[in-house]
């Protein structure tokens, strides 16, 4: 297949702060089939004045009201017209100029359906940096403790138009729930490509303290969808919790596999 068209979608409101590294790491990229769009939900501040200096750049701007992050995602998907969608939010931005151009050469087009690569993560609340090494990665045990961020996963557009896009019912972590749907019910194919693809800041509204239960509601009813009754329990247990988080579990793991789970760069 010749290179696919790459939709990246940015979705922001009143983002005047961090908006703008975000829109220039997209537009720099040296990969010439990409398609951009901005989905702002009528910012009150400075965004709008960001957005029209760099208007001709832009493909498709949509400011208007929306019922929230997802919504506001959806809208852009409906909008997207590329082979892949790529969610690059305000705050998080690509990795290097050429990201998407590695990317797009690795690409197993006719044998995925979604495809992910590394992130680096900047904690905001704990104030460190990090990334993780993915090779490894088993998307039923993987997802259930964890999500991956939107900014370094490549969907097929045809995968969340047949998927029926982000479930509004949650506020929080609909595109968790999208992943296990797509992963865990569906068990659609996926391809890892082992590349650094974009940064991943987390001062998000699931990483605001005064959310902190309602995320942990979403996620429980989510895993409850998706996993069961014995797997819940014994993933939720305090035993397996303590196992997973135990050094001497992370060196027979890394013996095992060769791999380094986590890398720290304080």
């Amino acid at each position: 297949m010749k290179k696919p068209k790459i939709s990246v979608i940015t979705v922001c409101l009143n983002a005047g702060s961090k908006i703008e590294r975000t829109i220039q790491s997209v537009i720099q990229q040296k990969y010439s089939s990409i398609e951009y769009i901005i989905v702002d939900g009528l910012s009150v501040d400075n965004t709008q004045l960001i957005l029209l200096k760099y208007k001709t750049q832009i493909d498709v701007v949509i400011s208007e009201p929306d019922k929230g992050l997802y919504d506001a995602m959806n809208k852009g998907v409906a909008k997207a017209s590329g082979d892949l969608v790529c969610f690059v939010n305000a705050g998080d931005y690509l990795f290097s100029d050429d990201a998407l151009s590695f990317l797009s050469n690795h690409i197993n087009w006719d044998r995925a359906d979604l495809f992910f690569a590394n992130t680096i993560w900047v904690d905001t609340i704990n104030d460190f940096i990090y990334t993780e090494d993915l090779r490894y990665f088993y998307d039923r045990i993987h997802l259930f403790q964890d999500n991956y961020p939107h900014p370094s996963t490549f969907y097929k557009r045809s995968v969340l138009i047949d998927e029926g896009g982000f479930d509004l019912a949650y506020r929080l972590l609909a595109d968790y729930e999208f992943n296990l749907r797509v992963l865990v019910k569906s068990k659609r194919p996926y391809q890892y490509i082992n590349t650094l693809t974009s940064v991943f800041v987390t001062d998000g509204l699931s990483f605001m303290p005064e959310n902190k239960t309602l995320k942990s509601e979403e996620r429980n009813l989510i895993l409850k969808l998706y996993y069961s009754r014995f797997e819940y329990a014994v993933y939720r247990s305090v035993f397996f919790v303590i196992l997973l988080k135990s050094a001497i579990f992370r060196k027979i793991v890394r013996r095992i596999f060769k791999l380094k789970l986590n890398r720290v760069f304080l």
